[in-house]
C-alpha cells in the first residue's frame, strides 16, 4: 500500500505546483495576460483528457512479462519529471507572445507524459485489491501521501525567491523545476517496482474502444461519480487561483513575499488536517455507507469556503488559515470515497460485462474530470482577466476589482457544492449491494474453474 501511494505524492507534485506557479510566475512575474495563462494550463488538460480514453484502453489490451500497466508508467513518469523542468525555465528575454507558446508547447507534452502514467498507475490501484474495505484504506493511504506532497508544493512559489537559487523568483523557479522534475522520477518509480498486477486479466480476450467507451457512459454509478467529484471540486478551482490575487491585492496591499509565505502556510494547514483527518475519515467510512460520510464531508467543504469572506481580512490576514482547514478534511474524505467508489464501479462493470476494464474506466473518468477541470482553469483566467485585474510586477488593483474577486471567491464554490450533494444522494451501489457484487463474482470464479 505505502509503495503504491508513493505514486499520489508523484500526482500531487505534477498536479498541483502548476496551479501554484502558474499565474504568480507567468502573469505576475513575466507579464502574460492571465487569461493567456489560463488557456496554456486548460488546453493541455483538454488535450490530455481525450488522450486518456486511448491510453487505457491499450494500457488495457496491452500484453508483455512486464504486465499491462508498468510499461507504461515507466515511460510516462521520466519523461514527466524531464518536461516539468522544462516548464520552468522559459526563454529569457522574449516577449509575453513567445513565452505564453513556450509555456503552452511544453505544458502539452508535460501532460501528455504524466496521462502515460497516471491512467495506468489508477488501474492499477482498482486492481489490487477487491476488498471495498481494503479499498478505503488502500485510498486513505494515498490521501495521506497526497496530503505530504501539500506539505511541500504551496512553498513553491516562496522558495524560489531564496536568494541562493537567483536573484528573483524567475530565476528562483528553475532551480525549483529540477527539484520537482527528480522527485516526480523517484516517487513515480516506487509503484513501478514494487506493485503486483493480475496475472488473469492479462489472459482475457481484448475489447473495442468505441462500444467500451459507449458503455461506460451508459454506467449509472459512474455517471453519478464523475458528477460529484466534479461539482465538488468545480467551483472550487475556477475560483482557487483567485486567492493569490485576493491575499496579494486585499490583505497586504501588493506584497508579493508576503502573500507567498501566507499561501505557504495555507496550503500546509490544509495538508496537515488532511494527515490527521485521514484516520477519522477511514473509521467514518469502516461505520458507515460512504454516501453519508462524504454528504457530511461536502457540507463541511462548504462552510469552509463560504467562511473565506470574513475570513480573508487584511486586519489579521492568517485567520485565512481556518477557512483551509474546515475545507481540508472535507475534500481529502472526497478523494477518499471517490476512487475507492471508482474501483467499485469496476467490479459492478465486470459483474454485466465478463470484463476487467479498469484502465479504460480510469481513463473515461479522466477524460470527464480533466475537461471540466480544464474549463474551470480556462474560465479562472478569463474571470480574473474581466474582473480587470492588472498585470505586471508593480501592478495595483482598484477597491472595484478587489470587491468583484472576493465575491467570485466566497460564493462559487458554496452553490456549487450544493448542485453535488444533490447529485450524491442518488448514488446506488451501498456496502448491501457491494457486497452482493462481490459474492456473485466469487462464484462466477469458482464456476469457472
Amino acid at each position: 500500500m505505502v509503495a503504491f501511494a508513493n505514486g499520489r505524492f508523484t500526482e500531487a507534485l505534477i498536479q498541483n505546483t502548476i496551479q501554484v506557479l502558474a499565474l504568480p510566475i507567468y502573469s505576475i512575474g513575466l507579464g502574460v495576460n492571465p487569461g493567456l495563462v489560463g488557456l496554456a494550463i486548460s488546453l493541455p488538460r483538454l488535450w490530455e483528457a481525450f488522450t486518456d480514453p486511448y491510453i487505457g484502453y491499450l494500457s488495457d489490451n496491452f500484453r508483455s512479462k512486464y504486465g499491462r500497466r508498468k510499461p507504461f508508467m515507466v515511460v510516462g513518469v521520466i519523461l514527466a519529471g524531464l518536461f516539468y523542468a522544462l516548464l520552468w525555465s522559459p526563454p529569457a528575454g522574449m516577449g509575453s507572445t513567445v513565452v505564453f507558446l513556450y509555456f503552452l508547447i511544453i505544458s502539452l507534452a508535460f501532460y501528455t507524459a504524466a496521462a502515460v502514467y497516471l491512467v495506468p498507475y489508477y488501474a492499477l490501484g482498482n486492481e489490487l485489491t477487491s476488498d471495498p474495505q481494503l479499498r478505503a484504506k488502500l485510498m486513505t493511504f494515498c490521501a495521506v501521501f497526497i496530503s505530504v506532497a501539500g506539505l511541500m508544493t504551496p512553498w513553491a512559489y516562496s522558495l524560489s525567491f531564496i536568494p541562493y537559487f537567483g536573484v528573483n523568483e524567475i530565476e528562483g523557479v528553475r532551480v525549483i523545476g529540477i527539484i520537482g522534475g527528480t522527485l516526480i522520477i523517484i516517487t513515480g518509480m516506487l509503484p513501478c517496482l514494487m506493485c503486483k498486477e493480475q496475472v488473469t486479466a492479462q489472459t482475457q480476450p481484448k475489447f473495442h474502444f468505441m462500444s467500451a467507451l459507449k458503455n461506460a457512459f451508459k454506467t449509472r454509478p459512474f455517471v453519478i461519480l464523475c458528477s460529484v467529484y466534479i461539482l465538488g471540486l468545480f467551483g472550487i478551482l475556477l475560483v482557487s487561483p483567485l486567492a493569490f490575487y485576493v491575499g496579494t491585492y486585499y490583505m497586504f496591499d501588493g506584497d508579493k513575499a508576503a502573500m507567498s509565505k501566507l499561501y505557504g502556510w495555507l496550503g500546509s494547514s490544509w495538508a496537515l488536517t488532511s494527515i490527521l483527518s485521514s484516520p477519522f475519515i477511514y473509521w467514518l467510512i469502516k461505520r458507515f455507507e460512504k454516501k453519508a460520510v462524504l454528504i457530511a464531508s461536502l457540507v463541511l467543504v462548504l462552510i469552509g469556503q463560504a467562511s473565506q469572506w470574513w475570513l480573508f481580512t487584511p486586519s489579521n490576514p492568517y485567520l485565512s488559515i481556518i477557512s483551509f482547514v474546515l475545507s481540508s478534511p472535507g475534500i481529502i474524505s472526497l478523494h477518499i470515497i471517490i476512487y475507492s467508489w471508482l474501483a467499485d464501479v469496476c467490479d459492478y462493470d465486470y459483474l454485466q460485462s465478463g470484463l476487467r476494464r479498469e484502465g479504460l474506466f480510469s481513463a473515461v473518468y479522466g477524460l470527464v474530470v480533466k475537461s471540466a477541470f480544464a474549463l474551470a482553469i480556462f474560465c479562472s483566467g478569463i474571470i480574473i482577466s474581466i474582473a480587470g485585474v492588472n498585470t505586471g510586477q508593480d501592478a495595483i488593483q482598484s477597491p472595484e476589482v478587489i470587491l468583484r474577486l472576493r465575491l467570485l471567491f466566497s460564493i462559487v464554490p458554496p452553490v456549487v457544492i450544493v448542485i453535488a450533494i444533490a447529485v450524491a444522494i442518488g448514488y446506488p451501489l451501498t456496502k448491501k449491494r457491494m457486497a452482493e457484487i462481490q459474492q456473485t463474482l466469487e462464484q462466477r470464479e469458482s464456476a469457472s474453474v
